[in-house]
């Protein structure tokens, strides 16, 4: 097939797009008509409108199964372009638009941003109101696109000049050694179920005959490879193991053996050959299968890159690995980045001047004015920096003692059913997910789910007793998994034991009160996972579902976020009541003269420039948090969260 020759067949007609209210007209309902102007207002409301079909006041909304409202799909009929633009140009002609409407509906230009570093220009704030700053220094160039298409213009199946494969972070097929690829049916594992689509499947090399695994393991152990295929991300290696037995890194990075015993050497094969049918056939999650890896005789274990971790007395950084091993097929791991990334690359100590540039936003970490904002004026020896800082004084912890004297009554399931005089069975069901059918209609309330959401100020899991040890901050582990990690292929379902606020209570009591006989018919069929409406309702039952749908979708908790178990968060009250009580303070604060602009000193150790911190380094809790858990309640200062002015106090 000459693919070039027949793409030069293909010829495309250079459309344009539409003008901004020509698209609002085909997307907004008609009880947003007030988003566009009174003349297109009409078409939307008005009977005689020649479009009105386009913006039907009742329609059907298929749920297929789903728990909330806004997740179900509106059956809407699709919008006749050529129509909704003769009709527009007809009734709403420009001339009869206010200029300012003219304006709106104005097609803009296309701007390109591209990154150089030799630009610093200063970009002014787009909404100084609300604290978000100047970006000084900006390394962006704009320039305006024009569409180098034009009627006529064939299909170019060719890459833009300057394309680079593989980038840096950019997957790639072409890194790991291919010996072959078809197209055929391995029925891959689709979320489950087996596919009925042909996929194509690669073929890599055979590998060749290694030395005996303790000879390889002198030149293996400790050295970074890069797996996950085809992201392809670094990690370190720490085990290297084959049937007979397995050699780690010990202490002081000496290698230690040990040898398999019968059991163990039969379970490793077993595993190897899971690996094999996971990477063949895929484990029910996008983007796995379809790679015949063949034989596996040596595996070993990583620990993947985290990010790179920041010295913040020198400003050096160094690489962190995790603690969190995958187990790998030694033929998917390259020995080499098949393009290096420049973000990963280690960095010795820097000079205060490098550090903090005169004018750069920062906030002081340590001492009395720990959490106070400040400016950098310049750096007075090698190690203090001159900073202008707005001080606040030091504050006791209101909100900390807000949020503990303020709590919901929590009752727990067993005697949550006792008050609602119904068995503990009955209130699981109503408060999770209730189907019925015809058209798989989800009746339960949705306060919890099986996978573990729940409605904050409803719902919540059993607090686990407490520790006497020190609770440590943030001690969930890795953040960076890779395909092989034990935590992302072998994560149990924990069971959670629930507990109800008395608002669920009364929100159930209300759901009885309304459909009684839907309560009814849960008792007689307790054990059921589906339910007919008919056999619960009567013959008309079918009538019923949309009837409970409807008042389902407009109770309370219809609209509530779903959240974590393991979330811990305020009530509403609390929240409310620590609001107030920081308004009284900033007022007390302002009368008072505060904040106060005064000069400091400051070590370079205790100070966080805005900025420091990347999208590819690592900030502990241990590094200005001393590793102590948060609370509710308590203080906090933003440093890198994006969306939140820097400083930020909450």
């Amino acid at each position: 097939m000459n693919l070039p020759e027949m793409f030069k067949e293909i010829k495309f007609d250079l459309g344009a797009p539409l003008t901004p209210f020509q698209q609002l007209m085909g997307c907004l309902p008609p009880a947003s008509s007030t988003l566009v102007p009174p003349l297109y207002r009409k078409l939307m409301l008005d009977p005689e409108s020649p479009i009105i079909q386009f913006y039907p006041e009742d329609f059907e909304v298929d749920m297929n199964g789903k728990r909330n409202p806004w997740e179900g799909v509106n059956i809407l009929p699709f919008i006749d372009g050529k129509l909704l633009k003769d009709t527009i140009a007809e009734q709403c002609p420009p001339e009869k638009l206010s200029e300012t409407e003219r304006k709106r509906n104005k097609l803009g230009v296309n701007y390109v941003f591209t990154f150089d570093l030799t630009c610093t220009d200063t970009v002014p704030s787009v909404m100084p109101q609300i604290g978000l700053p100047d970006i000084s220094n900006c390394n962006s160039v704009v320039s305006t696109f024009k569409e180098p298409l034009e009627s006529g213009s064939s299909f170019m199946p060719k890459l833009i000049p300057g394309t680079q494969i593989p980038y840096p972070g950019y997957p790639s097929l072409n890194v790991l050694p291919i010996q072959s690829y078809e197209l055929t049916e391995i029925k891959l594992n689709c979320f489950g179920s087996a596919s009925k689509y042909p996929t194509m499947v690669i073929k890599l090399h055979e590998m060749p005959e290694l030395p005996p695994l303790e000879a390889l393991a002198q030149n293996v152990l400790g050295k970074s490879v890069f797996v996950n295929w085809p992201m392809m991300h670094e990690a370190r290696v720490v085990a290297l193991s084959n049937s007979k037995g397995e050699i780690r890194v010990g202490k002081e990075k000496k290698p230690k053996v040990r040898m398999f015993n019968q059991i163990e050497s039969d379970r490793w094969a077993a595993d190897s050959q899971l690996m094999f049918e996971r990477y063949f056939v895929g484990n029910g999650m996008p983007g796995a299968g379809g790679v015949q890896i063949g034989d596996i005789n040596l595996r070993i274990k990583v620990l993947p890159l985290q990010g790179m971790k920041t010295n913040f007395n020198t400003g050096a950084t160094k690489k962190l690995f995790g603690t969190t091993e995958a187990d790998i097929p030694l033929q998917l791991a390259l020995w080499q980045a098949p393009a290096p990334d420049p973000r990963f690359v280690e960095r010795g100590p820097m000079t205060l001047q490098d550090r903090f540039a005169v004018n750069s936003n920062v906030v002081l970490t340590k001492g009395k004015y720990r959490g106070c904002s400040g400016i950098v004026v310049g750096v007075v020896d090698a190690k203090t920096v001159g900073v202008k800082v707005q001080i606040i004084p030091p504050e006791l912890p209101f909100g900390l003692a807000i949020a503990q004297s303020v709590q919901e009554s929590i009752i727990s399931s067993s005697d949550a059913a006792r008050i609602l005089k119904i068995h503990p069975g009955l209130l699981g069901k109503i408060t999770g997910s209730l189907l019925f059918e015809p058209g798989r209609y989800d009746l339960g309330l949705n306060l919890k789910s099986p996978d573990g959401l729940c409605v904050v100020g409803y719902t919540r899991k059993k607090p686990e007793k407490a520790s006497t040890s020190q609770k440590t901050a943030w001690s969930a582990g890795d953040s960076v998994l890779i395909a092989g990690s034990d935590k992302a292929e072998e994560e149990e379902q924990e069971r959670v034991i629930w507990e109800y606020t008395p608002k669920a209570i009364r929100l159930v009591n209300a759901y009885r009160q309304k459909f009684p006989q839907l309560f009814n018919a849960i008792v007689n069929k307790p054990n059921e996972r589906r339910y007919d409406a008919k056999d619960c309702f009567g013959p008309n039952g079918d009538a019923w579902l949309p009837v409970i749908r409807e008042w389902l979708n407009n109770i309370e908790t219809a609209k509530m976020p779903r959240t974590p178990v393991s979330t811990d968060c305020m009530s509403h009250e609390a929240v409310a009541a620590v609001e107030r009580a920081a308004d009284v303070r900033t007022l007390a604060l302002k009368k008072r003269g505060y904040p106060k602009e005064t000069m400091l000193k400051v070590p370079g150790s205790a100070i966080y420039r805005e900025g420091m911190i990347g999208a590819t380094d690592v900030l502990q809790a241990s590094d200005y948090n001393k590793n102590e858990a948060p609370e509710l309640g308590d203080r906090i200062v933003n440093f890198c969260a994006s969306g939140i002015p820097f400083g930020a106090r909450g």
